[in-house]
Protein backbone atom coordinates (compact mmCIF):
# COMPACT_ATOMS: atom_id res chain seq x y z
CA UNK A 1 0.00 0.00 0.00
CA UNK A 2 1.23 3.57 -0.61
CA UNK A 3 1.67 6.09 2.35
CA UNK A 4 -1.25 8.90 2.06
CA UNK A 5 -1.65 11.88 3.67
CA UNK A 6 -5.18 14.49 2.97
CA UNK A 7 -4.20 17.51 4.73
CA UNK A 8 -7.67 17.18 6.89
CA UNK A 9 -8.50 19.67 9.59
CA UNK A 10 -7.18 22.72 11.00
CA UNK A 11 -3.65 23.53 12.46
CA UNK A 12 -0.42 21.57 12.78
CA UNK A 13 0.61 18.64 10.52
CA UNK A 14 0.92 15.05 12.04
CA UNK A 15 3.87 14.17 13.65
CA UNK A 16 4.47 12.06 10.49
CA UNK A 17 6.29 14.85 9.42
CA UNK A 18 9.92 16.41 9.86
CA UNK A 19 10.78 19.62 9.07
CA UNK A 20 14.15 19.92 7.27
CA UNK A 21 13.77 23.42 6.20
CA UNK A 22 11.74 26.61 6.65
CA UNK A 23 9.01 27.05 10.01
CA UNK A 24 6.34 25.24 11.17
CA UNK A 25 3.50 24.60 8.53
CA UNK A 26 -0.04 24.70 9.69
CA UNK A 27 -3.28 23.77 7.52
CA UNK A 28 -6.52 25.60 7.32
CA UNK A 29 -9.70 24.48 5.91
CA UNK A 30 -11.30 27.33 3.58
CA UNK A 31 -14.50 25.45 1.81
CA UNK A 32 -13.68 21.76 2.40
CA UNK A 33 -10.06 22.37 1.17
CA UNK A 34 -6.44 22.43 2.50
CA UNK A 35 -4.56 25.10 2.38
CA UNK A 36 -0.80 25.58 3.63
CA UNK A 37 0.02 28.46 6.40
CA UNK A 38 3.66 28.97 6.67
CA UNK A 39 4.95 30.56 10.02
CA UNK A 40 7.64 32.20 8.13
CA UNK A 41 7.51 34.73 5.20
CA UNK A 42 9.04 34.38 2.08
CA UNK A 43 10.66 31.03 2.74
CA UNK A 44 11.22 27.48 0.81
CA UNK A 45 9.76 24.73 3.05
CA UNK A 46 10.54 20.65 2.81
CA UNK A 47 8.82 18.31 5.07
CA UNK A 48 9.65 14.58 5.24
CA UNK A 49 7.17 11.69 5.96
CA UNK A 50 9.27 10.36 8.51
CA UNK A 51 7.63 7.21 9.54
CA UNK A 52 8.40 4.79 6.56
CA UNK A 53 11.10 4.96 4.43
CA UNK A 54 10.41 3.82 0.42
CA UNK A 55 12.22 1.78 -1.39
CA UNK A 56 15.38 3.23 -3.14
CA UNK A 57 13.13 3.45 -6.71
CA UNK A 58 10.30 5.73 -5.32
CA UNK A 59 7.73 8.13 -6.25
CA UNK A 60 5.77 11.06 -4.27
CA UNK A 61 3.01 12.83 -5.65
CA UNK A 62 0.42 15.73 -4.34
CA UNK A 63 -2.67 17.64 -5.67
CA UNK A 64 -1.92 21.13 -5.86
CA UNK A 65 -5.04 23.50 -6.26
CA UNK A 66 -5.41 27.48 -7.02
CA UNK A 67 -2.78 29.48 -6.45
CA UNK A 68 -3.67 32.25 -4.30
CA UNK A 69 -0.47 34.31 -4.09
CA UNK A 70 1.61 35.50 -7.15
CA UNK A 71 4.29 33.86 -5.58
CA UNK A 72 3.58 30.47 -4.77
CA UNK A 73 5.40 27.25 -5.53
CA UNK A 74 5.21 23.01 -4.70
CA UNK A 75 5.81 19.77 -5.43
CA UNK A 76 6.48 16.36 -4.22
CA UNK A 77 9.99 15.31 -2.73
CA UNK A 78 11.78 11.96 -2.90
CA UNK A 79 14.77 10.66 -1.49
CA UNK A 80 15.09 13.07 1.06
CA UNK A 81 17.09 13.00 4.22
CA UNK A 82 15.77 13.80 7.64
CA UNK A 83 17.76 16.44 9.16
CA UNK A 84 20.03 17.66 6.71
CA UNK A 85 17.25 18.92 4.31
CA UNK A 86 18.59 17.03 1.03
CA UNK A 87 16.47 15.27 -1.68
CA UNK A 88 14.62 16.28 -4.72
CA UNK A 89 11.52 17.93 -5.52
CA UNK A 90 9.20 19.29 -8.19
CA UNK A 91 8.77 23.15 -8.03
CA UNK A 92 5.87 23.76 -9.67
CA UNK A 93 6.03 27.80 -10.00
CA UNK A 94 2.83 30.27 -10.74
CA UNK A 95 5.76 32.82 -11.65
CA UNK A 96 7.49 31.54 -14.41
CA UNK A 97 4.53 28.72 -15.93
CA UNK A 98 6.94 25.94 -15.77
CA UNK A 99 7.59 22.66 -13.61
CA UNK A 100 10.89 22.45 -12.27
CA UNK A 101 13.35 19.48 -10.58
CA UNK A 102 15.62 20.57 -7.60
CA UNK A 103 17.85 19.50 -6.04
CA UNK A 104 17.97 20.22 -2.62
CA UNK A 105 21.48 19.88 -0.77
CA UNK A 106 21.58 21.08 3.31
CA UNK A 107 18.67 22.93 2.54
CA UNK A 108 19.90 25.30 -0.65
CA UNK A 109 18.27 23.90 -3.99
CA UNK A 110 19.69 23.67 -7.28
CA UNK A 111 17.57 23.95 -10.22
CA UNK A 112 18.14 20.43 -12.35
CA UNK A 113 16.01 20.57 -14.71
CA UNK A 114 12.68 22.38 -16.48
CA UNK A 115 9.77 22.41 -18.55
CA UNK A 116 5.88 21.76 -19.75
CA UNK A 117 3.45 24.20 -17.89
CA UNK A 118 2.54 24.56 -14.11
CA UNK A 119 -0.79 24.92 -12.92
CA UNK A 120 -3.27 23.03 -10.88
CA UNK A 121 -3.19 19.37 -11.31
CA UNK A 122 -1.56 16.26 -9.36
CA UNK A 123 2.43 16.45 -9.69
CA UNK A 124 4.44 13.10 -9.10
CA UNK A 125 8.07 12.84 -9.28
CA UNK A 126 9.24 9.23 -9.67
CA UNK A 127 13.27 8.85 -9.34
CA UNK A 128 14.09 5.53 -10.74
CA UNK A 129 18.15 5.16 -10.36
CA UNK A 130 19.40 7.99 -11.17
CA UNK A 131 16.66 9.32 -13.50
CA UNK A 132 14.02 11.74 -12.66
CA UNK A 133 10.83 12.81 -13.86
CA UNK A 134 8.53 15.24 -13.36
CA UNK A 135 4.91 14.34 -14.16
CA UNK A 136 1.66 16.45 -13.90
CA UNK A 137 -1.70 14.08 -14.46
CA UNK A 138 0.23 11.56 -15.61
CA UNK A 139 2.37 13.19 -18.44
CA UNK A 140 5.83 14.01 -18.13
CA UNK A 141 7.25 17.77 -18.24
CA UNK A 142 10.58 17.40 -18.02
CA UNK A 143 12.94 14.73 -16.61
CA UNK A 144 16.72 14.73 -15.69
CA UNK A 145 19.57 12.33 -13.86
CA UNK A 146 21.17 13.06 -10.82
CA UNK A 147 23.72 10.55 -8.31
CA UNK A 148 24.24 12.72 -5.42
CA UNK A 149 21.23 10.86 -3.61
CA UNK A 150 20.86 7.00 -3.47
CA UNK A 151 18.09 6.40 -1.18
CA UNK A 152 16.10 8.36 1.27
CA UNK A 153 12.54 9.31 2.73
CA UNK A 154 9.15 10.78 0.76
CA UNK A 155 7.88 14.08 1.35
CA UNK A 156 6.91 17.35 -0.07
CA UNK A 157 8.30 21.18 -1.08
CA UNK A 158 6.50 24.14 -0.29
CA UNK A 159 7.05 27.80 -0.62
CA UNK A 160 5.10 30.42 0.75
CA UNK A 161 5.09 34.17 0.06
CA UNK A 162 1.83 36.14 0.92
CA UNK A 163 0.47 35.00 4.33
CA UNK A 164 -2.63 34.37 5.51
CA UNK A 165 -5.27 34.53 2.70
CA UNK A 166 -2.82 33.81 0.02
CA UNK A 167 -1.82 29.92 0.42
CA UNK A 168 -1.38 27.12 -1.89
CA UNK A 169 -4.13 24.46 -1.62
CA UNK A 170 -2.73 21.12 -1.76
CA UNK A 171 -4.47 17.67 -1.19
CA UNK A 172 -3.82 13.70 -1.02
CA UNK A 173 0.00 13.64 -0.99
CA UNK A 174 1.31 9.85 -1.80
CA UNK A 175 4.35 8.37 -1.51
CA UNK A 176 5.82 4.43 -2.53
CA UNK A 177 5.91 2.57 1.14
CA UNK A 178 8.88 0.06 2.20
CA UNK A 179 7.21 -2.93 0.18
CA UNK A 180 7.19 -1.96 -3.08
CA UNK A 181 9.51 -0.43 -5.82
CA UNK A 182 7.99 2.65 -7.70
CA UNK A 183 6.75 2.03 -11.44
CA UNK A 184 7.36 4.31 -13.74
CA UNK A 185 4.62 4.08 -15.99
CA UNK A 186 5.44 7.55 -17.77
CA UNK A 187 3.32 9.16 -20.77
CA UNK A 188 5.29 11.10 -22.94
CA UNK A 189 5.95 14.26 -22.60
CA UNK A 190 3.96 17.31 -24.19
CA UNK A 191 6.73 19.45 -26.16
CA UNK A 192 6.22 23.70 -25.85
CA UNK A 193 8.61 25.26 -28.11
CA UNK A 194 10.35 28.49 -27.94
CA UNK A 195 10.35 28.25 -24.34
CA UNK A 196 13.09 30.58 -22.99
CA UNK A 197 12.23 31.75 -19.42
CA UNK A 198 13.99 30.87 -16.76
CA UNK A 199 12.47 32.75 -14.01
CA UNK A 200 11.76 30.73 -11.07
Amino acid sequence: MALTYDFAGDGALSTDWTKTTGGAIGVTRQSGVGKLSEEWYDYEYLYVWNTNQPPNDQYAQIDLGGYESVNNKGGPAVRCDLVDGDGYSIRASNVSGLVYIWRWDDGSSTQLAYGGEAGAATYKLIVTGTGLSALKDDVEQTSTSDETYSSGYAGFFYYGYAGEGNQLEVDDWEASDGGAAATAIIIPKVMYLNRKRRTT
